[in-house]
């Protein structure tokens, strides 16, 4: 076996292990070198990855840069042809039907380190969270028990999807922090230098939710400070509580980004675990997003739910169809409802199952690969 380098944005020598198998693979016919790339694209972390990838420039081997934890894709556009970047494989997260470069694979790292993470212990299937009389109050299917959607960081997308939930008479659990303390550093306005591209450094702290959830006082109690796959000031992604999503049927996720979109979109670990739950489920992402998803393999539930807020391009617009539909879909009477839950089973069974094996576009490559090297040794 050739030799494993693993690196991180966070200065961690034993990361990216979810691919393990894949990197064992490639070991086989040459030294694999990896940067799982993780935070913000700003220039500190652009200038680690550039370091790691020039300390290796010379050697032959796979060089490979995971960015599929975080939504950046375009933004690497700007580096692809440019040393030390122009030997590298990029491996991202989006969805849908554009193609990058030759060089740009799709990797589901979100995806994968769910299924690592579950290793045999599945989500409960969701046709075991009925109950035998339809007004049981402990029902999940029922009004008062359907909804919930979990967040952890107020960016202002997601505080304008909470506001306009807020705005509605719909009773449905609802967490946020109160005041997300992670460190949001580094300061906004300073740039660097990296490539002959200026990178800025423009993250800012988050503002407590006093100050941009309308009415505070009157809908502070609606919001839980108390987290759910979330812990104020650390990254709770990777908390799963498939216990507690199987008391509720019908997950609305805010994503990691909601502007641009339309052929590809980034799917975080907030859509997987949507996948994977068995729930029902609508996503305020980018423009598209729950097509691509459609285009990936995975089953929409088209009979019951209106999909149209999904191609709206205006971000504002598209949350307040979204929120539209939510209403209505709330405003089911439990036996409507009870319906589109059963009616969707087979479609909510193979979203669980589906995604445990998909990774095919990066299957096809690594088969690529190996006979590329076949035929390397059979001309040798």
């Amino acid at each position: 076996m050739f030799p494993l380098i693993l690196a991180d944005t966070y200065g961690d020598t034993n990361t990216g292990t979810h691919w393990r198998e894949v990197f064992e693979t490639l070991q086989k016919i040459k030294p694999v070198f990896v940067f799982n790339f993780m935070g913000g694209f700003h220039a500190k972390n652009v200038h680690k990855a550039e370091e790691f990838f020039e300390t290796y420039y010379q050697d032959d081997g796979f060089k490979i840069i995971d960015t599929g934890f975080e939504p950046w894709y375009s933004e690497w556009m700007q580096f692809y042809d440019k040393r030390p970047f122009d030997n590298v494989w990029f491996w991202h997260s989006r969805i849908g039907f554009a193609r990058g470069p030759d060089r740009f694979i799709y990797a589901p790292t979100w995806k994968k380190s769910i299924d690592n993470a579950i290793n045999g212990t599945d989500p409960a299937f969701p046709a075991q969270r009925t109950y035998e009389h339809v007004n049981d109050p402990r029902n999940p299917l029922n009004k008062e028990n359907r909804f919930f959607s979990w967040n952890r960081r107020p960016h202002p997308w997601r505080i304008d999807l909470i506001n306009e939930l807020l705005s509605r008479d719909m009773d449905m659990e609802i967490r946020m922090p109160h005041h997300n303390i992670e460190d949001r550093s580094p300061p906004d306005g300073e740039e660097r230098d990296i490539g002959g591209n200026k990178i800025p450094l423009h993250w800012k702290q988050f503002k407590p939710l006093e100050e941009v959830i309308n009415d505070w006082d009157k809908n502070k109690d609606r919001i839980l400070n108390d987290g759910v796959d979330i812990e104020p000031g650390e990254n709770g992604a990777g908390i799963h509580s498939w216990h507690r999503r199987s008391l509720k049927t019908f997950e609305i996720i805010s994503e990691t980004i909601v502007k641009d979109g339309g052929l590809n979109t980034f799917a975080s670990e907030k859509t997987f675990k949507g996948l994977r739950s068995g729930n029902l489920f609508l996503i305020y992402g980018q423009q598209g997003h729950m097509h691509n998803l459609k285009v990936r393999g995975f089953k929409l539930h088209e009979k019951y739910i209106n999909y149209e807020y999904d191609l709206e391009v205006d971000n504002k617009k598209r949350c307040q169809l979204l929120v539209d539909e939510i209403e209505r879909l709330y405003n089911m009477t439990n036996e409507e409802y009870s319906d589109m839950w059963h009616n969707t089973l087979r479609e909510r069974k193979h979203n669980q199952e589906y995604s445990l094996h998909f990774n095919a576009s990066l299957d096809k490559w690594l088969g690529q690969v190996l006979e590329e090297n076949e035929l390397k040794n059979a001309e040798t």
